[in-house]
């Protein structure tokens, strides 16, 4: 499993518990629950690079 794949889970977690619990009548936990799933969400855009070496490896390197 990827670094990726451990971590989101432990993310939306906390963004679910922080938006129920933190600061209850206010937005705290709501800004911090946004901001958990904005993290997973940048972690899973940026590319990994195993798949630009396999892609360099199979199809070869662009000129």
């Amino acid at each position: 499993m990827t670094v990726e794949g451990r971590i989101s889970p432990l993310f939306y977690l906390a963004g679910i518990l922080s938006a129920q619990f933190v600061d209850t009548h206010g937005k705290v936990g709501v800004i911090i629950a946004t901001g958990c799933y904005t993290v997973v969400a940048l972690i899973w855009i940026v590319p990994d690079r195993r798949i630009g070496r396999r892609a360099a490896r199979e199809f070869g390197a662009p000129d």
